[in-house]
């Protein structure tokens, strides 16, 4: 079993407090691999910022208190007077990262080399804005976000029923994969979940006019007058992000690396506000990953947006269309869904969402369930939690080992 742990930048440069640069990334991807980590995924961008200097998309390096979108119901959205001012402090700090350092990502990638650590990233295309974050696509075009079905409701997530947001994006992945590290893991989550309204039905967004435009030319219903099959709608509207990840692994085999796809258990992949007593699905998509494996250079990681392991959480650990029941929980569904390990012809990595004071519980029934249930690895997130508070010993008494044999790549 292989061992992969997320490293999101943005929060490390937070809780160190200061420039973090090549001495503290090259302890860090040591002290990784020590622990039995045999890869670690940079994560190059979130909530609307970058902090790798691109040539189509400013860097992270300051933020604008009091700046936000007339998006609905953005005050749930934690904007305190101590988060303001954490992220004007993390603002300047970035600032006088790229003025001392560099590029953080070019740094990554020589600091994992030098101790012999594979590095790959991840990327999160929806996650494109956040209150305060100049610059982002979302602010520059709200006219292109997701759209509730009566147009009267826009979400702050860039939609990619348009061809100009995926252009966009894969114009700035294009740059980012210019260096030199070697998977891409692509997760569809994003902060903006804040801002989903709660007093709305299920499903109700997704309706932006190229999606519904086609679907119409497609079946000659049009969802915004007439009767339609909700499912149906939504696989349609899922085949822009399976356009977008066509892309990504197209881009990705050109470099001779694989593409990772995040996905949650079951046939869809849900959109589901932040807090509790609203709708049970904001919009969703299919988990296409049928057509997404047959690519021949995708893997997939699944039980991203919950934690698919504990028994005692069910059913507040499932999420709507997710498999599960009492006493069998959502990462025992492996065979059914995905075929015994010795039929496919892909990776399938488990994920676990760690938390803290969990941590004596989750970290060893992650790793049981990966080892026992075939997946062929386990990525935990995230670095900063083994880096300053639970320390990377806890993971060394698992000493994972080589991926098995019978996942054919």
């Amino acid at each position: 079993m292989t061992l992969s742990i997320h490293w999101d930048y943005y929060d490390q440069v937070s809780r160190h407090g200061d420039v973090y640069g090549y001495e503290q990334m090259r302890k860090l991807c040591a002290d990784a691999k020590n622990a039995g980590v045999t890869s670690i995924n940079f994560r190059v961008e979130g909530a609307g910022m970058s902090w790798v200097p691109t040539r189509s998309r400013p860097v992270f390096e300051r933020f604008e208190p009091g700046k936000c979108l007339d998006f609905v119901d953005f005050s749930r959205a934690p904007t305190s007077t101590a988060m303001i001012e954490q992220r004007v402090k993390v603002g300047k700090i970035f600032k006088q990262t790229y003025e001392r350092v560099g590029n953080p990502l070019k740094v990554a990638c020589d600091a994992a080399r030098e101790v012999g650590l594979k590095l790959n990233i991840y990327i999160c295309p929806l996650d494109q804005y956040w209150p305060g974050v100049p610059d982002s696509i979302v602010e520059k075009h709200p006219e292109r976000c997701i759209v509730s079905r009566d147009g009267k409701h826009r979400l702050a997530v860039p939609s990619l029923a348009y061809e100009e947001n995926r252009r966009w994006l894969l114009d700035y992945y294009r740059e980012i994969f210019e260096h030199d590290f070697a998977d891409v893991i692509v997760y569809s989550g994003s902060h903006a979940w804040y801002s989903y309204p709660l007093d709305v039905p299920d499903d109700w967004f997704g309706f932006e006019e190229p999606a519904v435009a086609e679907y119409r030319n497609k079946t000659g219903i049009d969802v915004l007058k007439a009767p339609f099959d909700i499912d149906d709608y939504y696989r349609h509207y899922g085949t822009y992000w399976t356009a977008l990840l066509k892309e990504l692994s197209d881009m990705q085999r050109d470099r001779g690396h694989r593409l990772i796809i995040g996905m949650d258990m079951g046939p869809w992949q849900v959109y589901l506000p932040a807090k509790c007593g609203g709708p049970r699905c904001s919009w969703r998509v299919e988990n296409d990953w049928r057509t997404w494996t047959a690519w021949g250079n995708v893997d997939l990681c699944v039980g991203h947006q919950v934690n698919m392991w504990e028994y005692e959480a069910w059913p507040g650990n499932q999420l709507p269309y997710m498999p599960g029941e009492p006493g069998r929980p959502p990462c025992e569904y492996i065979n059914e869904l995905f075929g015994s390990s010795k039929d496919r012809d892909f990776k399938l990595w488990s994920f676990l969402t760690l938390h803290k004071d969990r941590a004596g519980t989750e970290i060893p029934m992650a790793f049981e369930g990966t080892k026992r249930l075939g997946y062929d690895g386990l990525i935990i997130r995230e670095a900063m939690d083994f880096e300053f508070d639970l320390g990377w010993e806890v993971l060394q008494a698992y000493h994972p080992g080589e991926a098995p044999t019978s996942s054919r790549r």
